[in-house]
């Protein structure tokens, strides 16, 4: 029960991540891979082709199955702690993996990578996942089960937090008043921060 809410909420935050990278591709004077930099090293820390596809790109972090942290490979190993769990959760639950997990596998998401229509995949992705949260809350006991769900999903969340975090700063030689919200944003949309930094920090002009 841990560890399958630690594979959920890893998949999560890396879809996440990758909404942005994906969005990022399409400046001017930023190479393909360095929009993906951030997903490469938290997740991947492997070689990205400078000169790669965009579609082959997100092949690696969604699809792959020799890249331990795609998507697809964190669903699979989400999916069989859940089989093995079955007793433990609710059939709702289930049914919302289930479905996750044969979406992921399916050939068309491939072919939807490359073909132009990526946001569609990350967008469903990203639904499907806030979905699954909704679901778990809605459909569990609130017993063992649900705490030990709750203490996995929060473990990966603070150290996913503390990563990413780390990688935005260490770039910026951990100086806080350099960057700005332009350079700050796609890690706070990657921690679902970005809407509350709007609303509660009113006072910083949100200038490039």
């Amino acid at each position: 029960m841990l560890w399958l809410n630690r594979y959920v909420e890893r998949a999560s935050c890396l879809v996440r991540v990758l909404r942005n990278s994906y969005i990022l591709s399409f400046d001017l004077g930023l190479s393909k891979s360095k929009s993906f930099d951030a997903a490469n090293d938290i997740f991947y820390s492997g070689f990205l082709n400078a000169d790669a596809e965009i579609g082959t790109l997100l092949n690696t972090f969604i699809t792959d199955n020799f890249n331990p942290n795609s998507v697809r490979v964190l669903l699979g190993k989400a999916r069989e702690n859940a089989r093995a769990s079955q007793d433990k959760i609710s059939k709702e639950v289930w049914e919302q993996l289930n479905g996750l997990y044969h979406y992921i596998n399916s050939p068309v998401v491939i072919q939807q990578l490359r073909s132009g229509e990526a946001m569609k995949v990350l967008d469903y992705l990203h639904n499907q996942f806030f979905l699954y949260y909704g679901v778990l809350d809605t459909t569990m006991a609130r017993g063992e089960a649900w705490e030990f769900l709750n203490t996995g999903k929060y473990i990966e969340r603070s150290i996913l937090t503390l990563d990413i975090t780390e990688w935005y700063l260490k770039d910026l030689n951990y100086d806080l008043n350099e960057g700005n919200v332009v350079y700050w944003r796609p890690m706070l949309l990657a921690l679902t921060g970005y809407e509350q930094y709007l609303k509660g920090i009113k006072h910083t002009p949100h200038t490039p």
